[in-house]
């Protein structure tokens, strides 16, 4: 078992991996338990079982190869540079694969995580950013699709997957889950228009009603190609 508590993460990472040091700082709490046989690490790769949770707080990600190749996919730079307030989930090794859930919670960008992150460094990573208004609008002009990814707050959430590995990431943007949040856009957006016509809301008497109407059966088309 292996606990640690406000730990200077970069402090840590200056004896573990001096390469890495220098891209994500934080304070670092942690519980681990842990298993395994074997004193080389293929082995060991493959016999470790590892169960715990983490919390890095009050820290910062830069110049990450994840960062990196994500802002580059959404032309946005503010991606490789993020300070956040709370970074912490759960993960749980067995077969050299790492299940990894996890939560980041920041200023201008919110992110949520669950995949897998082998120990050779292959990622399987779905995962989804929130962004804040002011970053919402900068994606606007660079993903076309995102202007139907806001909600009422203007903020913009998109979903995305990582592949590759961790020195080599492949980001892209998940297809099937930006359509399931379009098409629950249109749909809020049909019945909040249903509701207009049937609650009267706006009294342009019936040339109006019928307008609001169209568009209504106008969304309900797009969203069931009928």
């Amino acid at each position: 078992q292996l606990d640690m508590e406000s730990i200077n993460v970069e402090q840590l990472l200056a004896c573990l991996a001096p390469k890495v040091k220098d891209m994500i700082s934080g304070v670092l709490q942690s519980h681990l338990t842990f298993s395994g046989a074997g004193t080389e690490w293929p082995k060991l790769r493959n016999a470790l079982i590892v169960d715990g949770t983490y919390g890095l707080h009050d820290g910062r990600i830069s110049n990450t190869p994840v960062t990196v190749a994500v802002a580059k996919l959404l032309e946005l730079d503010e991606l490789n540079n993020m300070s956040f307030e709370d970074l912490d989930g759960s993960l749980h090794i067995i077969k050299g694969q790492v299940a990894l859930k996890t939560r980041m919670t920041g200023k201008d960008v919110n992110a949520q995580a669950k995949g897998t992150v082998g120990l050779d460094g292959k990622l399987d990573l779905p995962f989804s950013l929130r962004f804040s208004p002011e970053l919402s609008e900068k994606l606007k002009k660079r993903v076309s699709v995102a202007k139907y990814l806001m909600d009422e707050k203007g903020e913009a959430e998109i979903r995305l997957k990582l592949a590759g590995t961790v020195t080599r990431p492949y980001p892209s943007i998940d297809t099937k889950g930006v359509q399931e949040q379009v098409k629950d856009t249109f749909r809020k957006k049909a019945i909040k228009e249903i509701g207009k016509v049937l609650s009267g809301e706006k009294k342009d008497k019936e040339k109006d009603k019928d307008a609001k109407t169209d568009v209504a059966n106008e969304l309900i088309k797009g969203i069931f190609g009928q």
